[in-house]
């Protein structure tokens, strides 16, 4: 999985790149909703509080991009950008997030 993400990143076009940069920031968005909305809504402990805002701001899995490259071969070059770039922003969102906001 990780040679055919890598092959399709090395052919990247800086179309995907772009789209990839709006999806990710997306991403990051939408799983800072998704965080508050499950730590505000349900009564958890603050380790476990702590847990749930690592997992909302993980970037997805190389998984994502095998079964998109197998069932849409088109799509793959966008996903693989997608994968790289929301990779890169969790390198710097994510030490942030976590010291910040999840301190449990």
């Amino acid at each position: 999985m990780l040679l055919t993400l890598g092959h399709s990143l090395e052919t990247l076009k800086f179309g995907g790149v772009t789209r990839a940069v709006i999806l990710s920031v997306t991403h990051i968005g939408v799983s800072a909703i998704a965080a508050l909305a499950i730590t505000q809504v349900l009564t958890l402990d603050a380790k476990i509080e702590s847990v749930i805002i690592l997992l909302c701001f993980m970037p997805p899995s190389v998984a994502t991009y095998l079964a998109i490259s197998q069932h849409q071969p088109d799509e793959a070059d966008g996903v693989a950008g997608f994968i790289f770039v929301s990779t890169c922003l969790t390198l710097v969102t994510l030490p942030i997030v976590l010291t910040y906001w999840a301190t449990g």
